[in-house]
């Protein structure tokens, strides 16, 4: 029963996707630049590390 209700929510968020695509062009949107924002963040991370290892 649970995965029917489920499956209900996934075609009615998918009918109002395929109408109006605008909110799923804005998540994508968005998540390319948290995306590119976290790369950044974890070169970063690795630089620090590799850093405080070549001074030991």
């Amino acid at each position: 029963m649970a995965a029917l209700k489920e499956k209900e929510l996934q075609r009615v968020a998918a009918t109002h996707i395929v109408d109006d695509p605008t909110a799923l062009a804005d998540a994508v949107l968005h998540m390319r630049f948290v995306g590119r924002n976290m790369e950044r963040d974890f070169e970063h991370l690795y630089d620090n590390v590799m850093a405080e290892e070549e001074e030991e």
